[in-house]
């Protein structure tokens, strides 16, 4: 991913409280600029995350297209301009894990840990 960390700097998430409303939410993402979508699956039962990466303005205005088509079942969303680099590491892998050291975080939203 540091090729794509480099070439689009921003980070954005979206999660929604609908399988469908997030699919089409995507959709929306990718139609409105130059992005490029990391994650687009269930969370949870009936949830759905999307994270894209971009230039700062092409994800901002693809978020706004994103929350135009998903408002009704938004959960949470965060924009991130330069993400830390170890952040990338939350999306390759279920389980980030360090030589001993345990953590859990347990939240509603992985758009509000994030932020």
């Amino acid at each position: 991913m540091t090729n794509l960390r480099s070439a689009y700097p921003a980070l954005g998430v979206l999660e929604l409280s609908s399988i469908a409303t997030g699919i089409a939410t995507c959709d929306a993402i990718v139609k409105k600029a130059d992005v490029r979508i990391i994650r687009s699956e269930t969370t949870h039962p009936g949830k759905y995350l999307i994270v894209f990466r971009g230039g700062v303005e092409e994800v901002n205005e693809s978020m706004r297209a994103g929350l135009n088509v998903g408002r009704r079942a938004l959960i949470d969303h965060v924009v991130l301009p330069n993400p830390h680099e170890r952040l990338e590491s939350v999306f390759e892998s279920a389980t980030a894990y360090v030589a001993g050291s345990v953590g859990i975080i347990e939240a509603y939203s992985l758009a509000g840990i994030i932020r």
